[in-house]
């Protein structure tokens, strides 16, 4: 689908793609559909929108359970009010502008992003399965 969404956009506007904020959002602007579908910008916003909300949900959700077990709280309600007003405060305090985010996205993230979506996943796979083979084997 992403794939899908990086050849419209391409295929429109070509080599000044990288320079525009939302492209795919421009792509959308530019497409009409005959009848009551003409301003195709309101549905793909309010998907947008829902897909935020739903990422920062279960990321809250994870990060609350996650922090609830690392301090051996029965409940993990108890740490979603603190976690949610540190999340908040950090994502306002760790940026100063745009231009600050965006050099981080461009040179930091993807070595971010290797270690923590491939290589912490594959070591963590690797410990469970050689935990099963040992326990496997004895028992």
């Amino acid at each position: 689908m992403i794939m899908m969404i990086d050849i419209y956009t391409i295929m429109m506007f070509g080599p000044i793609t990288s320079r525009l904020k939302f492209a795919f959002l421009k792509v959308i602007q530019y497409t009409s559909i005959i009848g009551p579908l003409e301003r195709l910008e309101a549905i793909a916003i309010a998907i947008w929108i829902l897909g935020i909300f739903s990422k920062i949900s279960v990321l809250l959700f994870m990060f609350c359970l996650s922090a609830s077990h690392l301090f051996d709280t029965p409940n993990y309600r108890n740490a979603v009010i603190p976690v949610t007003l540190l999340s908040a405060v950090g994502a306002v305090w760790i940026f100063k502008n745009v231009a600050e985010f965006q050099a981080w996205i461009t040179f930091t993230y993807p070595i971010l992003a290797l270690f923590t979506q491939s290589l912490l996943p594959l070591m963590l796979l690797g410990i469970d399965t050689c935990k099963a083979k040992i326990a496997k084997s004895w028992g």
